[in-house]
């Protein structure tokens, strides 16, 4: 990433009929989102929430013997089959193995007061494990989303698996259907685990009007109160032909989760955004922000509506699950192959060097060891296996800022051997440089608009400052691609680095070059702005590494 880092709200009960409940399309919101959620070596944090209040572990068993219902494993011929694919649409990999017959049966439930949550089938390998599971409840009469507060796996060692949960509505069968992954695997064959969720909760769709003026470059605050929501402060700014509305969320109740965005209407039919948004980063305060991008000519239009949108929790299930699993993964041995590697990989950022390359019915994850902390130079990653594209390979660290692990979903019709030829393709080349230490300077600084133009390692590069609020604003942004922008700024006071807040947020190799800075509190009428690094973009240089010829 570039830039360096109450009311108490009431619900009902979940069994209780909801009959005007209106929910939202949620994948359409996670389509929106999931673009630019980063990878783990470039995530958003999530606004800081505190932890659930004890819950009294010192009777929790007694009371679950006694509350708890636990539905005894069923023989795999009278389990419910349930048609997964159109579930798994985002889990190829998953989905090969599960239409394989390689998925581990389990079929345990454990129902708490009628509401029941089913674990279907375990996917275990050498690089991952999945669950499928669904939850039913009484009178359910409607979808939207469901999540629980909290799930994960629990290794007899104590050990506590995080992973991602993912629930859909499933109409047909009057259920929730879910998965949940980690890129976690046990260390022997066989392992026994604790599955784990608390507070299954229910969301619908709520809205506000605002009487938000776009023309009005300032600070815009409204008050909300209702569902957990303080209020929303929201300020526009002009890039180019595009307005980036920056929303401030303040909470009431610090545990609501909303998801909130602005939304644009005209008439019934909403203003599309006009690039991808970030969403969740904290704020100054532990607020949740918002960066959303209009054209500027979508909002001239004076009729157009303009609403908070986001959910509330309706319903909540304050219940805990515990299902005791023993995990196999012998039935993905026979697809699976470790290929020991000493690849190494030269590139502007140091030596990488390729150790394993580990292929399962699932995935093919790559281990890279290098430098500690040191960032990948090429941020674009495919893998070629005997001549098809597998795109969208993401990283994460997965033992500490040495290692880097490669990991790619097998789409369901591809098949590997020991001989099938694969390739790791690298593209998009971005380099940071910490070698420009010339101060930009600003001269009468006011609330007009004043610009600058200078020369950033060989690029033209245009300044755009002013006050507001009290505050200084310096926007840095090249008309040329290949400037990749240039990382926060600061100003030096007494031989001390005074960094400027960053309101836009970008990520390296996302093809936006500009970059937003607030010094707040700066009434002084010029200023020396230096830079702490640039990058720059070559979306066309690349690195190909032959792993199995």
């Amino acid at each position: 990433m570039k830039p360096q880092e109450k009311q108490k709200q009431m619900t009902t009960p979940l069994f209780n009929d909801e009959d005007q409940l209106i929910y939202p399309d949620f994948e359409a919101m996670w389509e929106r989102i999931e673009p630019h959620v980063p990878d783990s070596n470039e995530q958003l944090l999530p606004v800081a929430h505190p932890p659930v209040p004890g819950r009294r572990h010192a009777w929790r068993t007694a009371f679950i013997a006694a509350a708890a219902v636990l539905v005894l494993a069923t023989p795999v011929f009278a389990a419910i089959s349930y048609n997964w694919d159109a579930f798994l649409f985002k889990n190829g990999g998953i989905r090969a193995a599960y239409n394989q017959g390689l998925g581990q049966s389990v079929e345990k439930s454990l129902a708490w007061n009628g509401v029941k949550l089913t674990v279907h089938t375990a996917v275990v390998d050498d690089n991952r494990m999945a669950l499928l599971f669904s939850v039913s409840a009484p009178r359910m009469k409607s979808g939207g989303l469901a999540q629980f507060g909290e799930m994960s796996l629990r290794t007899v060692d104590g050990q506590n698996v995080e992973g991602r949960q993912r629930l859909m509505w499933d109409g047909d069968n009057n259920v929730w259907r879910g998965t949940f992954e980690a890129q976690w695997t046990p260390e022997t064959t066989e392992a026994d685990v604790q599955f784990l969720a608390q507070n299954l909760r229910l969301y619908s769709a709520a809205e506000r009007q605002l009487a938000f003026q776009p023309s009005n470059s300032e600070m815009q605050s409204f008050d909300i109160n209702q569902d957990g929501i303080q209020r929303i402060a929201i300020q526009p700014f002009v890039q180019g032909d595009k307005v980036m509305l920056v929303s401030h969320v303040f909470f009431s109740d610090p545990s609501v989760q909303t998801w909130p965005a602005i939304g644009i209407y005209k008439g019934n039919s909403p203003v599309s955004e006009a690039a991808h948004g970030f969403y969740g980063k904290p704020g100054e305060q532990g607020e949740y922000t918002v960066q959303q991008f209009f054209k500027m000519g979508d909002l001239a239009d004076s009729s157009l509506a303009y609403k908070l949108l986001y959910t509330k929790k309706d319903q909540e299930a304050d219940n805990e699950w515990s299902l005791d699993l023993h995990l196999n993964k012998e039935q993905m041995k026979s697809g699976t192959q470790a290929h020991e590697l000493d690849v190494p990989i030269e590139s502007g950022a140091g030596k990488m060097t390729l150790k394993q390359m580990i292929v399962t019915p699932t995935q093919v994850r790559l281990r890279a060891f290098h430098e500690k902390n040191q960032p990948l130079i090429f941020k674009k990653h495919h893998l070629e296996i005997n001549g098809r594209e597998i795109p969208n390979g993401n990283t994460y660290q997965p033992q500490g800022p040495e290692e880097t692990d490669f990991y790619f979903d097998v789409p369901p019709d591809v098949r590997i051997t020991e001989h099938t030829p694969i390739a790791l393709v690298m593209n998009y080349e971005v380099v940071e440089h910490k070698d420009n230490k010339t101060p930009i300077v600003l001269k009468d600084i006011s609330k007009e608009r004043k610009t600058l133009t200078t020369q950033v390692g060989g690029y033209s590069v245009q300044w755009t400052y002013y006050s507001q609020d009290g505050s200084l604003y310096v926007q840095s942004e090249s008309a040329d691609p290949r400037f990749g922008g240039v990382n926060q700024t600061y100003m030096l006071r007494g031989g001390e680095s005074i960094p400027g807040r960053p309101v836009t947020t970008n990520f390296t190799g996302d093809g936006n070059n500009q970059n937003l800075d607030e010094y707040k509190d700066y009434q002084d009428t010029s200023a020396e702005i230096y830079m702490y690094s640039y990058f720059t973009d070559n979306p066309e240089k690349g690195l190909r590494v032959e792993l199995n010829k």
